[in-house]
């Protein structure tokens, strides 16, 4: 999952690729979204304390496990 947050507006969408379509929404429309709750509780808090700069994250996502997230780069 690639999160941006625009600054500027954008006329059009990219077009669709083999993983899926792209999509705009505002932060507060996300919480609505039917997402998976560990984006609401892994992805979601970090991208809120950090959205004004790029992190890289990686996810352990291992069936059975607690999801653990791990911050990799704040740029």
């Amino acid at each position: 999952m690639f999160l941006f947050r625009c600054r500027r507006l954008i006329a059009n969408l990219p077009p669709e690729i083999a993983e899926g379509r792209f999509g705009f929404f505002s932060r507060s429309s996300i919480d609505k979204l039917p997402i998976p709750d560990t984006d609401r509780t892994a992805l979601w808090p970090i991208y809120d304390k950090y959205r004004d700069t790029f992190v890289a994250l990686r996810a352990d996502c291992t069936p059975g496990n607690p999801i653990r997230v791990s911050i990799e780069q704040i740029l």
